[in-house]
């Protein structure tokens, strides 16, 4: 079980492979931060590519579904 910011996460329970893939890169880049790998301005840089990749994928997803 995973807990960030008051939201549990349980692994076994997600079954969006978008959002499951996501939420690997973003815990990836938060340890590399926390961790002093990277600065801030990068963190910031390559969470919101991350965030609208994501995105993206959601909505092309969510087109297919919906027949658009």
């Amino acid at each position: 079980m995973l807990q960030r910011s008051g939201i549990v996460f349980v692994p076994s329970i997600i079954k969006d492979p978008h959002f499951a893939d996501y939420q690997k890169k973003l815990d990836k880049l938060e340890s590399q931060y926390l961790n002093k790998e990277i600065s801030y301005a990068d963190y910031v840089a390559k969470k919101e590519e991350l965030d609208n990749v994501y995105t993206k994928e959601v909505q092309e997803r969510d087109e297919i579904i919906s027949g658009e």
